[in-house]
């Protein structure tokens, strides 16, 4: 049955001959519909071949769901009324103990009329917040008696234009946001504007100077940072509009430059390929140039990203400081090191960071993006979408999507950096067939910064693979197919993020025995 459901779907809560006369699962007027093909087999919803799989049933969405009547697989329900006086299936996902909220029929009426507000007019949800790890200070372990900067990462779920026209409603222009740092900073209060995120479920950087007194007690700092502060925006969720971090204030040392890191590369290929476009195994090594007009150079951390389309935003690796290997033979500033990518496939970068002997972190980072793909199937969920980047300065790349069953859209876009990219080719074809696209095909061949969506159109199984050997006649089928095919899909007409990764890399420097320290945004 793979083809009809996916079992990861299924959820058995008892419902099987729900409201069926005589079956012992009654509810309401019993007026399911009986659960049995003509020969007696048991319908939909049961393991029949002992697998393990095909146990309940697929969870619907809520969206218009007062509109759908009737409920449940077999219809055993004529009215959302009717589904929540179900005890068995209300009390499911409840824990040991805890008593059923929706036990009152006047809280059953609540949900009720909540159901029903859900239709094509409910406004999608919007929501601000800080995470702990958005919040940095630039110099990353800043000294007593100086001056750094504090701020933090805003992030925005939902588009600008939603943001803008709900504070448009409430009558409001911009949103405070409260920084404090203790010691040194009384809070200040920053305005925050929908123009301000970079991009659609994107984020916007907050900050101010941060005097640090000269005689500070202790090593460490406390940063609060306060979205909303005036509570003026009505929210999905309010509780995340709080974070607070602690970072490291250190005493001043003789070498206080900063190491700088650059031509940062990521290859699984050996020799080592400074100009790989992907890689089959999280094992990686990444090669960068790095120097110090101090101490001398000491350790690097590597910090790995990949892209969560369910959250929008990159999710970073937890990272380490770990000793430099000797310099690359014939150099002086030339490292390569050993890392291990997130397991996740599609767009993967690396950003290195780079500390001195005295215990200076450098001030930016060096970053390099690859796509991970292997030969194994990739289970994709409705709408669900596989991000890929491929640089390509010169040469062709062709691109293949073999589907198992589902359905999927590839969309190719021409600069991965820019967050309002043109969509310059399209494979759509219907249901399980495949897609094929050449790079650079009916694209601009520069900048030559490809990404690729790859869009669950069903819950689909697939294999990317990707040759940089492409012949004539794919070439010009490729590019008749493109240009047949781009009428037929409007969206997505910008890609769902453009940019490298927004967020900070949390890192632990041990160096000075620190507590996790949180560095400044990077743009590129």
């Amino acid at each position: 049955f793979g083809g009809q459901f996916l079992d990861r779907f299924l959820s058995d809560i008892g419902s099987f001959n729900l409201g069926v006369a005589g079956q012992g699962n009654d509810i309401g007027n019993n007026v399911g519909a009986v659960e049995l093909a003509a020969n007696g087999q048991t319908g939909l919803g049961k393991d029949h071949n002992g697998d393990g799989k095909g146990d309940g049933f697929n969870i619907p969405s809520l969206l218009a769901i007062s509109y759908l009547p009737p409920y449940y697989h077999n219809g055993a329900c004529e009215t959302l009324a009717c589904v929540l006086s179900n005890t068995t299936h209300r009390q499911a996902g409840l824990r040991d103990g805890q008593s059923d909220p929706l036990a009152a029929a006047g809280d059953q009426a609540k949900l009720i009329a909540f159901l029903e507000s859900l239709d094509a007019d409910t406004d999608f949800p919007l929501n601000l917040y800080v995470d702990p790890h958005d919040i940095f200070t630039d110099p990353p372990k800043p000294f007593k008696g100086s001056q750094a900067v504090v701020g933090a990462n805003i992030s925005l779920f939902g588009t600008k234009a939603d943001l803008e026209g709900l504070m448009t409603d409430l009558g409001v222009s911009s949103l405070d946001v409260r920084i404090t740092a203790d010691p040194g900073l009384a809070p200040i209060v920053l305005q925050l504007k929908p123009e301000d995120f970079n991009q659609d479920f994107g984020q916007a950087v907050i900050s101010t100077t941060w005097n640090i007194p000269a005689d500070a007690s202790g090593s460490r700092a406390q940063i609060s940072v306060f979205v909303d502060a005036g509570d003026d925006l009505l929210e999905t969720k309010e509780s995340d509009n709080l974070a607070t971090r602690t970072v490291q204030i250190r005493a001043p040392k003789p070498d206080t430059k900063r190491p700088v890191i650059s031509n940062v590369a990521i290859s699984d290929d050996d020799p080592f390929n400074a100009a790989d476009v992907t890689t089959a195994s999280q094992d990686v090594r990444i090669q960068f140039k790095a120097s110090d007009e101090g101490d001398g150079l000491d350790a690097f951390c590597v910090v790995s990203y990949t892209y969560d389309v369910v959250r929008r935003r990159w999710v970073a690796q937890s990272c380490q400081f770990a000793s430099l290997p000797a310099p690359e033979s014939g150099t002086t500033d030339t490292f390569v090191v050993d890392a291990t990518l997130q397991p996740k496939r599609g767009v993967a970068y690396a950003f290195v960071w780079v500390r001195d002997k005295a215990g200076n972190i450098s001030r930016r980072p060096g970053f390099d993006v690859i796509t991970f793909l292997t030969n194994d199937p990739i289970n994709l969920n409705r709408n669900d979408v596989l991000i890929l980047r491929l640089p390509l300065p010169s040469g062709n790349l062709q691109l293949d999507v073999d589907v198992e069953f589902g359905d999927v859209d590839v969309s190719v876009f021409d600069d991965f950096t820019n967050a309002n990219a043109t969509r310059c080719a399209l494979s759509a074809n219907n249901g399980s067939a495949p897609e094929q696209i050449v790079l650079p095909g009916s694209c601009p061949a520069t900048p030559g910064r490809f990404q690729v969506e790859i869009r669950a159109v069903v819950s689909s199984r697939f294999t990317v693979s990707i040759n940089q050997s492409v012949t004539a006649v794919a070439m010009a089928a490729a590019a008749q197919n493109a240009t047949a095919q781009a009428t037929l899909l409007a969206e997505p007409a910008t890609p769902l993020v453009g940019g490298p990764p927004a967020l900070l890399a949390a890192i632990d420097d041990d160096a000075d025995a620190a507590p996790t320290i949180y560095l400044p945004l990077v743009q590129r």
